[in-house]
């Protein structure tokens, strides 16, 4: 998947920190060796679009991500373009469906809130 026209240079950091570190030690070279890294819950990408942010998080085993609008931003903004697949197409339940090497991959239909003074209003 790709974002099309999206901020290249879109501030991304961690949330929600989860115990544990990992260390990578690939090559011969200790320079670049990457050492204590921590692992988080969540990780947010702000500004990927004007007034867009995402939000990547795992799920019952699954990526799944929150695409969140700013109050008078578009989100007609945000673009997502399937990229090496075979073919792709939306079910009868509104589902992304996208097929490669005969693999189904399916995305669940958006499910969109707001927020008004409080909790949110589904």
């Amino acid at each position: 998947m790709r974002l099309v026209g999206a901020n290249p240079n879109a501030p991304v950091e961690g949330f929600d920190r989860l115990p544990g570190i990992s260390n990578y030690f690939i090559g011969n070279d200790p320079k670049k060796w990457q050492t204590n890294v921590p692992h988080y819950a969540k990780v947010h990408s702000r500004e990927v679009y004007p007034g867009i942010d995402l939000v990547y998080y795992g799920t019952c085993g699954q990526l799944e991500y929150d695409v969140v609008v700013a109050p008078g931003s578009s989100p007609s903004l945000f673009r997502l373009v399937p990229e090496g697949v075979d073919r792709f197409y939306i079910d009868q339940n509104g589902n992304l469906v996208l097929i490669t090497n005969g693999v189904r991959i399916q995305q669940p239909k958006p499910f969109v809130y707001q927020q008004i003074a409080g909790p949110d209003r589904r």
